[in-house]
């Protein structure tokens, strides 16, 4: 996953994005995820019951190259049964040619695919379908309320995913979980070990 960075010229100045800062990879659940901001999402998953998986296969695109997904979130149902989500986590916003390939992957797949920038709670979200269809996404709330725009879309985006949850029968999720979601994927601090834990 490609992350923040910047440029500096040769007296010194910022100039660009020419010189990658590395993200810091980070131990959770038994995964070294490539940075911080795919293991928040991970705590996330964990916190709501979303099953996950971690850069399980990688595709052939053709001509737009190779490609690994970050996460894969299974839906499987009985007449699906490969059914599923890719996500992809990225740390700034992905050029158009890095969006080409969200779009193949989902068209060649038949799976959507979604990428979050940035950490849960904070973030810009972009869905490839896999009609072809894509648009970024805008992070709006119910008006002449106090809750979250960045947390209501979550919600809104991840009742379909709601069916992934471990325990069973599916229910409908609640706005709080998805509050204390965020906030246990912001606050997590990996260094004390693997739990994620404050």
């Amino acid at each position: 996953a490609q992350h923040g960075a910047v440029g500096r010229s040769a007296q010194g100045g910022v100039r660009g994005m020419s010189t990658t800062i590395p993200a810091i990879e980070t131990r959770y659940a038994g995964y070294l995820f490539r940075s911080r901001t795919e293991a928040r999402w991970a705590v996330f998953f964990d916190a709501l019951s979303i099953a996950w998986e971690y850069e399980p296969e990688g595709y052939d695109l053709g001509e737009v190259g190779w490609y690994l997904p970050d996460f894969w979130l299974p839906l499987p149902t009985v007449e699906y049964p490969n059914a599923g989500y890719f996500v992809e986590i990225k740390g700034v916003k992905p050029t158009n040619d890095y969006l080409t390939k969200l779009c193949t992957l989902a068209i060649n797949s038949k799976h959507n695919v979604w990428c979050f920038v940035g950490a849960p709670g904070k973030q810009l979200q972009f869905r490839a379908h896999n009609s072809g269809d894509a648009s970024w996404l805008l992070n709006e709330a119910p008006r002449n309320t106090r809750i979250d725009p960045f947390v209501f879309s979550l919600w809104s985006m991840f009742l379909r995913f709601w069916v992934c949850r471990k325990d069973a029968p599916p229910r409908t999720p609640d706005l709080k979980e998805f509050e204390k979601a965020v906030a246990a994927a912001r606050s997590a601090r990996f260094e004390h070990g693997e739990s994620g834990a404050r």
